[in-house]
């Protein structure tokens, strides 16, 4: 896969596009973008350098595939989903139903937990001691630029956004799912009552 021209082609069209948005996001002051573009960065030098070769996992690549894949489908979910984000709604009534958030009411961050993901994918494709340190680190600044995104919202959004992140969890999606479902039979046993 390394070996082929479109991989390295798409690469450099992935990496100019993030020095863009790296001088955008230092020129706005946006701390989590900073952080994301440095985990993106790490992520995709983590796939690329390979030094100290270790045995590889066992069915490591079905396991990474299954980790890909459903990064990918978490992300292309919650891009189609963006329009629903608590942040159109009025006021806290029903800020966090599943009706009106659909994939942000199961997890507050969801695109930073697929490329989380998407990290746990190369960690277990990739049998690379480099490559390992280099894909933790990209961990690690997804899982900063979560913290000060947080940090980011409340102070734009005020109240309305404790409220959210009171009860979405960050990236821990069978609590969120488990409490969506209990919320969605709620709303139907409301509904049903009108």
């Amino acid at each position: 896969m390394l070996e082929e021209p479109w991989f390295w082609v798409s690469l450099i069209i992935i990496s100019v596009f993030l020095c863009a948005w790296l001088v955008f996001a230092i020129y706005n002051s946006a701390r989590y973008q900073i952080l994301q573009i440095f985990g993106y960065l790490t992520l995709v030098l983590g796939l690329v350098f390979t030094i100290g070769e270790y045995p590889p996992v066992i069915f490591g690549k079905y396991i990474s595939s299954v980790l890909a894949y459903t990064a990918l489908i978490l992300i292309v979910i919650s891009v189609a989903m963006t329009r629903w984000r608590w942040i159109n709604r009025r006021g806290t009534e029903k800020l966090n139903s599943p009706s009106n958030l659909m994939i942000f009411a199961i997890v507050r961050h969801p695109i930073t937990l697929a490329m989380m993901l998407l990290g746990f994918s190369v960690i277990v494709l990739k049998s690379s001691i480099l490559s390992n340190v280099l894909t933790t680190m990209a961990l690690i600044f997804f899982l900063l630029s979560s913290f000060e995104k947080d940090i980011y919202q409340e102070r734009v959004y005020g109240y309305p956004y404790k409220v959210y992140s009171a009860s979405v969890p960050r990236f821990n999606i069978v609590v969120g799912l488990v409490r969506t479902i209990i919320i969605a039979r709620k709303e139907k046993k409301n509904i049903r009552k009108q």
